[in-house]
Order: structure tokens, then C-alpha cells, then sequence
């Protein structure tokens, strides 16, 4: 991402609220990235920059190392292509001052949408509320965790991304281990489970800009089967979660918009998918593998949240 670093960091740096230490992270990039991080060093709000030897091979083995380093009560993953208008921070300082028990505080964002044919300059809240039909999004709120996770964030990831979210660390901490798990939608996983725990705040205001291209973790389709095992994980998570509602309904929505599949992924690609959801439940995948026959005799379209 070094064509958008620089812009990035300028715009962390550029907050009118100063209070918070910036820590940069490179896992090991192959373009100009490392040039650009160490024209940083001397800055005052750096406190820490970190080379890997080696890429990874997740973003969220980055996540635990930043998390760790911190020194703030609250953290912002602060992603390498997107941006944030000046007022991010004090806009989230303000709202933790209100509600510091809050696990999430978040805002709205506005979408780059380069060269995918995603909606560009389109708000997260105005794709959201089309898609509830709702005009929660409109609003500021604060709502208990799990009522949170019953009206939106067990279906999707409806917290739009990290750069548009703060974190307590006391509960991310607690759940790095079964983050490092993942490799694609461990954010998700990562908001419910702090949900789990505690309330989540929203303010609605765009003031992040969140780029989607061709090379974001959301737009990957290089291994479908990883995405899909994830998503399966997922659903089998929130199955198991205490208060969870409407649960066979959860499950015809997972299976319709994330992990159905066609002839276009590969035959082996497919054979793989399956094994992976049997493996992990096979109640749970003979009840998703019959709504994705059901979907496919029926010809139903399913419209789909981004």
C-alpha cells in the first residue's frame, strides 16, 4: 500500500486531538513501504516502528503485535489504505468519555471504491440501512453488546472496519488467541466477541474514508475455501453463543450470503469447502448445504449486504 501510506499517516498525525502514540507496523511489504514508515522515525507521536522478517501471512498477527506495544487504554487500527478526517479522534475521545465501558465506539465511513465497481464516495450507514431497511445508521446510539449482536453484527460485520473503530485493549487482549486464528474475517469475529462483553457505541459521521481495491482482504477471492471455513467458524461461534436468537434464520442467512458456492469456484475448490464444513459440524453442515441446494433448485437471488 505505499502508494496510499503516506496520505494515511499524514492523516493520523494531522488529528486535532494529540493525545495518542502512533506505532507503525510492516509486515515485510515488497514496495516502497519501508522507505516511506522510516521517513517517521523522528517524528514526536511515533513511538515505536516494527520491521517483520517475514511476512506473516495475517494482518492480525500485526494486530496482537501493536495491541501488545501499546500504552493507551484504547486502541485504533489504523489500516495502510485508508484515511481519517482530523476530527476522528476527538470525535471517539469525546464518546469514551460519555461511555468508557463501551467495548466498541465507532463511526460512520465513506467508501473509495477504486477500481472494483464498489459505490464510491457511498457511506457505510446509507449501504447498511438500504439493506435492514432501517434508518439505524442516521443515528448516534449506544446498545448493550448482545442486543447489538442480535440486530446486526451477527449477521454481517456491520462495525464497517478497524479505521473506524476504537478498541479497549483490556478485552482485546483477551481474545488474541483465537484472533490469530484468522486470516480474513478475524475483524468480525473480533468485534463480536468484544460485543460479547461489553456495550457498542456509534456515531454517524463519516470520518473515515475506507479504501476497497483489488488487492483488500474484503475484495480477496485467491483462496475462497479459507474465506468460506472462516465464515463457517463464524456461524458455528454465534450458534453457540448463550442469547443468541433466531437461530435457524442465522443460519439460511449465512448459507445465502456467505457460504454458498458455485461451478465457477473449481470443482476441487468446492470438494474442499464441504469437507471443511463437515469437518467442523456436520449437523450444521447438512442444515447449510440443503439451504444452498434449496437457493440453487429455486433459482432464488439473494441480494447482498456490500
Amino acid at each position: 500500500h505505499a502508494s496510499f501510506l503516506k496520505k494515511r499517516i499524514d492523516s493520523i498525525l494531522s488529528q486535532t486531538n494529540s493525545d495518542y502514540e502512533l506505532i507503525l507496523l510492516d509486515d515485510h511489504s515488497q514496495d516502497k513501504s519501508r522507505d516511506i514508515i522510516a521517513s517517521y522515525r523522528s517524528h514526536p507521536q511515533v513511538s515505536h516502528i516494527v520491521w517483520s522478517e517475514a511476512n506473516s501471512g495475517s494482518p492480525f498477527r500485526q494486530w496482537e503485535k501493536g495491541i501488545r506495544l501499546a500504552a493507551g487504554n484504547w486502541i485504533w487500527i489504523a489500516e495502510s489504505d485508508d484515511e481519517a478526517d482530523p476530527g476522528f479522534l476527538e470525535a471517539v475521545s469525546g464518546a469514551i468519555s460519555h461511555s468508557p465501558d463501551c467495548g466498541i465506539i465507532y463511526t460512520d465511513g465513506q467508501v473509495i471504491g477504486e477500481e472494483t465497481g464498489f459505490p464510491s464516495k457511498k457511506t457505510f450507514s446509507a449501504i447498511k440501512n438500504d439493506f435492514l431497511q432501517t434508518d439505524k445508521w442516521n443515528h448516534a446510539y449506544r446498545q448493550d453488546g448482545p442486543a447489538e449482536i442480535n440486530e446486526c453484527l451477527k449477521y454481517f460485520c456491520s462495525v464497517n472496519n478497524a479505521s473506524s473503530a476504537v478498541m479497549r485493549k483490556d478485552l482485546l487482549l483477551g481474545c488474541l488467541d483465537q484472533l490469530a486464528g484468522y486470516r480474513v474475517h478475524g475483524d468480525w469475529f473480533c468485534y463480536l466477541k468484544l460485543a460479547q462483553q461489553a456495550p457498542v457505541a456509534y456515531l454517524p459521521f463519516p470520518l473515515a474514508k475506507v479504501r476497497i481495491h483489488a488487492s483488500s482482504y474484503i475484495n480477496e477471492k485467491k483462496d475462497i475455501v479459507l474465506g468460506k471455513t472462516e465464515h463457517f467458524r463464524i456461524l458455528l461461534w454465534l450458534l453457540r453463543l448463550p442469547g443468541v436468537t433466531e437461530r435457524r434464520k442465522l443460519i439460511r442467512f449465512f448459507s445465502e450470503q456467505h457460504l454458498g458456492f458455485g461451478l465457477k469456484d473449481g470443482i476441487r475448490r468446492i470438494a474442499r469447502i464441504k469437507w471443511n464444513y463437515f469437518r467442523l459440524s456436520f449437523t450444521v453442515a447438512v442444515s447449510v448445504l440443503s439451504h444452498i441446494c434449496l437457493v440453487k433448485i429455486t433459482r432464488k437471488k439473494i441480494k447482498p449486504v456490500f
